[in-house]
């Protein structure tokens, strides 16, 4: 490897970019809904609880962690929804100035429908991110889709009425991520598992049985047992705390 290269592979590891060849490298910041995006991207993250718009110093912050030429993924606006959705224009332009001088390309996804006395408040806050992101530097993705019932299904809902399933934020992050595509993100595309253990060659046969005949000698007094592999851990993945209300 030259002397070039050698910084180059560091510089990407450290940032954390396991993309393939040729994939584009992507990072999550926001909020909770956020955190599930960033399970179904498998992309790395820093989207955390409670960020909201109107505290623009945290969504700031986390943007400012992307290196320039990344494609970052926004959860942000749900948290606002909570309460009064008034006064954030100024705020909303704060941050997209910030992704400009980051020099990162921001994938805004606005706040969805929730299951909550406050869902007005979620609808007129993308309305209001919808144009005021128009024109700007800033792909909006609204998840306020009418035309997506799946977006307001409650089978890909959590039980709060706010977060979502696996399912659901595997969909919130296809439409993220076919928005971003249409304007040039290229996804890291998975590997295929492969199909099975590789075949034992006539030497590993040979080693194997010997391998057997040692494990019928008794062990010595007093020596223990090798631990056996613990099981993967099986369930849904945790959902990311209810945003405050």
């Amino acid at each position: 490897m030259s002397g070039f290269a050698r910084p180059v592979l560091l510089s990407l590891v450290l940032c954390g970019w396991t993309a393939a060849a040729g994939a584009t490298p992507g990072f999550v910041t926001g909020d909770s809904l956020g955190v599930g995006v960033s399970w179904a991207s498998k992309l790395r993250s820093v989207a955390k609880n409670s960020v909201s718009i109107r505290a623009m110093a945290t969504p700031i912050e986390q943007i400012s962690q992307a290196e320039p030429g990344t494609w970052v993924f926004l959860s942000l606006g749900t948290n606002d929804a909570v309460g009064d959705i008034n006064g954030l224009t100024a705020n909303i332009d704060k941050i997209v100035a910030a992704a400009d001088n980051a020099k990162v390309t921001l994938v805004w996804m606005g706040p969805p429908c929730v299951f909550k006395p406050w869902d007005k408040n979620a609808i007129a806050l993308d309305g209001i991110l919808k144009e005021k992101l128009q024109g700007t530097s800033v792909i909006y993705v609204s998840m306020e889709q009418k035309d997506d019932p799946l977006l307001c299904d409650r089978a890909v809902r959590a039980p709060d009425g706010v977060h979502f399933t696996m399912s659901g934020y595997n969909h919130m992050w296809s439409l993220a991520r076919d928005a971003a595509a249409a304007k040039g993100f290229i996804a890291e595309v998975a590997s295929a598992a492969p199909e099975g253990p590789p075949k034992a060659t006539a030497t590993h046969k040979a080693k194997k049985k010997k391998k057997r005949k040692s494990r019928k000698k008794a062990p010595a007094a007093g020596t223990p047992a090798a631990p056996s592999e613990a099981a993967p851990p099986s369930g849904a993945a945790p959902q990311p705390s209810p945003p405050p209300q």
